[in-house]
């Protein structure tokens, strides 16, 4: 945990609570229960402290923005605001006067009429847009461009690799409640394939799987990454041909997959990240024999 400013979500802790409080808010209506649930997990004294107010400044912000300001959070994040709590100890001590600006706001902010009591949307999921084995046909369009390139400078530019997705993972947005909703991240592979159309389903028998990078310290290649269904969005899919092929229940993984997830990375970013070094005309023996 640790904060990285002065402002109120400039905070671990505090983006925590925000997070919790926002989703169990969005399903929960009882105001006092919430309340209970999120001083048992974050473990908030009775007694008030300078490490617990940063809980209750985060709390006190997020019912005061929707009309559900409770007496005991008011209360307590007034007199933790009166007590200077988190204001000082800072590195850099102008933050030390910042700190206590964001908190003369916040207790003005307080002290006013409260706003009409605001429904709170649900929040955005990550959502896996693909299954668990779906062989995609990435098309590589979604380039960025730089002072020094265009997008159409690159060799790799307006081709197509193929990606498996080889794992389909589960992870609840709420700690308190993990059963009220869940992210899904999509992992994929990358076949060691990159052609000019999309390739017939049967390819993938005779393909292995190219590396994302190496790893110097265990001194081996890297096959998994993340893939962001926000990236690879259907409206991109639709505009770009990126479409699902098949489906491949072979079994067939790249080396050390289930020990070796934990990159976190775009296919995009992945060849962005190799120099553009070949010419137009050496695309054709990497057509035949895979990337580089």
């Amino acid at each position: 945990m640790g904060a990285w400013g002065t402002a109120i979500f400039s905070d671990d802790e505090a983006c925590d609570v925000r997070r919790e409080y926002n989703v169990l808010a969005t399903y929960i209506e009882d105001d006092d229960w919430i309340l209970t649930k999120l001083k048992e997990f974050f473990e908030v004294k009775e007694d008030l402290n300078d490490m617990d107010a940063v809980f209750w400044y985060a709390l006190a912000t997020q019912q005061c923005k929707y009309g559900r300001l409770c007496d005991e959070v008011k209360e307590n994040a007034l007199e933790c605001i009166k007590r200077e709590y988190t204001v000082h100890g800072w590195y850099n001590p102008k933050d030390e006067k910042k700190r206590q600006a964001v908190l003369d706001k916040l207790k003005k902010q307080l002290e006013s009429e409260p706003v009409p009591r605001k429904k709170i949307s649900k929040p955005k999921r990550e959502r896996a847009i693909w299954r668990e084995n779906d062989v995609v046909a990435y098309h590589l369009v979604n380039i960025f461009e730089n002072e020094y390139r265009k997008p159409s400078d690159y060799w790799f530019y307006g081709k197509y690799i193929l990606l498996k997705i080889v794992r389909v993972d589960k992870k609840p947005i709420s700690h308190i409640m993990p059963e009220l909703a869940c992210d899904e991240w999509m992992y994929c592979s990358v076949y060691d394939w990159i052609g000019d159309s999309i390739p017939d389903m049967d390819i993938v028998k005779d393909l292995n799987f190219h590396p994302f990078k190496y790893n110097e310290y265990r001194k081996e290649y890297d096959y998994g990454a993340y893939i962001y269904s926000t990236v690879i969005n259907p409206a991109y899919k639709r505009k770009h041909d990126t479409v699902v092929i098949g489906n491949d229940t072979s079994g067939k993984l790249p080396p050390r997959l289930r020990q070796n997830m934990e990159l976190c990375a775009d296919v995009i970013e992945f060849l962005l990240s190799k120099t553009p070094k070949f010419t137009p005309e050496e695309i054709g023996f990497f057509n035949k024999n895979g990337m580089p």
